[in-house]
């Protein structure tokens, strides 16, 4: 598979009983979304988990492709995508500058029109321009960034950082453009 220069984040979504999260970042295109990440911690007495590798490259490239796969699947694809152009932590100021307006465009409030329980997340992420893929990527096809080597077949929790496949670079292209778009429309600049 022929890869960009771009770095990209692969992460499982938990789709939760009648609310298909990832149909609904398809339906929400061209609108911004939150997601949650780090709330999956099987011991509820430590912090949830943050994104913290995702942080810092945000800083560096601006907007970063998000490479989703329905958790609940027997052999990881990533079936789904979205531009992601702010990530915040739980429990910083950022976070409660924006806690409204994030709690506004939560992916739980989209999927079942009911509002989300709890805020045990680590981060918060806004995403926009998703899009399902026409054919999915076995995880074995993605490189991940740091080793040079396939993503496991067999990675089931947490993220995982890779290059963009060329074949995503045009769809990514757009959905930048669409995310700063949304952007500075909802936020006034």
């Amino acid at each position: 598979m022929t890869l960009t220069q771009t770095k990209a984040v692969v992460i499982p979504v938990y789709n939760s009983g009648s609310s298909d999260y990832l149909d609904t970042l398809v339906r929400r295109h061209s609108d911004l979304t939150t997601l949650i990440y780090g709330w999956q911690g099987k011991d509820s007495s430590k912090d949830p988990a943050r994104m913290v590798t995702p942080g810092k490259l945000i800083q560096r490239q601006l907007v970063i492709p998000f490479l989703f796969s329905p958790a609940e699947q027997a052999v990881k694809t990533v079936t789904h995508a979205a531009a992601c152009g702010l990530l915040v932590h739980n429990r910083t100021k950022e976070y409660d500058n924006l806690s409204s307006w994030l709690e506004m465009r939560r992916v739980e409030r989209h999927a079942s029109g009911k509002p989300h329980y709890g805020t045990g997340a680590g981060t918060l992420y806004v995403v926009a321009g998703g899009t399902a893929l026409s054919t999915p990527i076995p995880y074995p096809d993605l490189t991940v960034v740091s080793t040079r080597t396939s993503l496991s077949p067999e990675k089931r929790h947490g993220y995982a950082i890779v290059w963009l496949p060329a074949e995503l670079a045009h769809w990514f292209a757009s959905a930048r453009s669409t995310w700063h778009s949304q952007y500075s429309h909802t936020r006034g600049t």
